[in-house]
């Protein structure tokens, strides 16, 4: 016997929520090694970001996967400029 849709469908979610979690936890720990003197440099909220993955990864995996990426790809080249 094959694998159906609906198997097929419930791997699909659990591997995105497997790795929203893995990046969610890279995010958080990124995060809260950074100084508040950077977080206000750029005009960022530390607390939004620690807080915004964890809520969205109990809510919505895929909005943690969505919420991770945007903090990757947008918020920590700014905080790694600043060079704190």
């Amino acid at each position: 016997m094959g694998i159906g849709a609906p198997e097929l469908l419930i791997v699909l979610l659990a591997l995105v929520q497997f790795v929203a979690l893995v990046v969610a936890i890279i995010v958080l720990v990124d995060v809260t090694k950074r100084s508040d003197a950077a977080w206000q440099a750029i005009g960022q909220s530390k607390t939004v970001w620690i807080v915004l993955p964890i809520v969205l990864l109990v809510a919505c995996g895929i909005g943690s996967l969505i919420a991770s990426i945007v903090y990757l790809t947008s918020v920590k080249p700014k905080l790694v400029v600043t060079g704190y």
